[in-house]
């Protein structure tokens, strides 16, 4: 095998990078920038985030490298069922959302899962089955929901994407026992890693009402697992939105 070939071989194996070079124009009015990356100034000459997007993720829960090759799989933009990579990118379960906001798509009917800046995500919604990533080029709703949960003495807010408490959390799973205040989509779970039974909580649901059916439900005092979502789940238990 020649020198050449070996470098290309070696570059695949321990780093998988996936670049993008659209961009989008800026905003129309003043002082306006319309996306989170990429952008150099706004109508007004003054500098906006120049950041490239990117989105890492992970094969390993601690976002991290492993003992396996390839570890991890890098995004600086948009990039779906691209043959070169699809291999290692049905092998990731857990992503960090360096720059931008990204919705990371799955293979059959599991919904979509929106990954804001800043937001580390050990345990992806649906392990293993990533199918491409979608670089978002502005603020989801989903990037301000929010969900304040009590155990009836203290109050504690989640904001990201989701978390499994008994994993990661640990000192919160089965503790709390009702929602206080809410914004947006949410699906807490009974067991951990989104299984056993469930509980939607939606935009326009009545708190009392709610506290009231994590009661009934059997949730109350054991909540393992918290998902946002994107839209309603009621009736919609694949979360397509």
């Amino acid at each position: 095998m020649s020198h050449q070939w070996m470098t290309l071989l070696l570059s695949a194996i321990f780093l998988v990078t996936v670049d993008s070079l659209d961009h989008l124009p800026l905003g129309d009015g003043p002082g306006e920038c319309s996306k989170l990356c990429n952008t150099g100034v706004d109508m007004n000459g003054n500098k906006c985030n120049t950041h490239r997007c990117f989105l890492e993720t992970f094969r390993d829960e601690n976002l991290s490298i492993g003992s396996f090759r390839p570890e991890w799989v890098n995004f600086r933009g948009t990039r779906k069922t691209w043959p070169y990579i699809l291999p290692y990118m049905k092998k990731m379960s857990s992503a960090r959302a360096v720059y931008g906001n990204w919705k990371i798509e799955y293979f059959g009917n599991e919904g979509d899962q929106v990954v804001c800046e800043g937001e580390e995500i050990p345990f992806l919604d649906v392990n293993d089955e990533l199918e491409g990533v979608i670089e978002l080029h502005e603020n989801p709703p989903d990037c301000n929901y929010y969900l304040r949960l009590t155990d009836g003495n203290s109050i504690v807010r989640f904001r990201r994407s989701n978390g499994i408490l008994n994993k990661v959390s640990k000192k919160y799973n089965d503790w709390a026992t009702g929602v206080v205040t809410f914004k947006g989509y949410w699906r807490v779970y009974k067991n951990s890693k989104w299984g056993g039974d469930y509980f939607d909580i939606c935009e326009g649901d009545d708190v009392t009402d709610i506290n009231k059916g994590l009661k009934d439900d059997g949730l109350m005092g054991k909540i393992s697992g918290v998902q946002r979502l994107s839209c309603c789940g009621k009736n919609n238990p694949n979360r397509i939105c």
